[in-house]
């Protein structure tokens, strides 16, 4: 647990307060956060931005909006990739290798390479 809301007011504030100053000049996009305090149940952060809009400039892939949202309460869902898709033939080969030589319905034959047997009536 701690409290560095007096040091950040102080010290940090005075810091992040010049740098959006320059990154407005110079129009540049930022986002910054920090964990101010903590009393073992909750976190205080605290967060200075300016966003690519309010910096006139466009970004191709704007994180900042992202981090944005996070601070804001967004949840974060990951994004499901190509293994978390059901690939039935990698699950049938899988069975193979462990010695199960029929699929879950019992109708396919596989031989051990983890092919369908097409000698079995297919």
């Amino acid at each position: 647990m701690f409290d560095k809301n007096k040091e950040y007011q102080e010290h940090i504030l005075p810091l992040v307060k010049e740098i959006l100053l320059y990154c407005d000049e110079y129009h540049i996009p930022v986002f910054m956060t920090f964990a101010v305090s903590d009393n073992g149940k909750q976190t205080e952060y605290a967060t200075e931005m300016i966003s690519a809009v309010a910096a006139a400039e466009k970004l191709k892939d704007d994180q900042l909006v992202k981090h944005a949202a996070v601070v804001s309460g967004f949840e974060v869902v990951p994004v499901l990739g190509p293994s978390a898709i059901y690939d039935e033939e990698e699950i049938l080969a899988e069975e193979a290798v462990n010695g199960n030589m029929e699929s879950a319905d019992g109708t396919e034959r596989l031989n051990p390479e983890g092919m369908v047997d097409l000698d079995d009536g297919f």
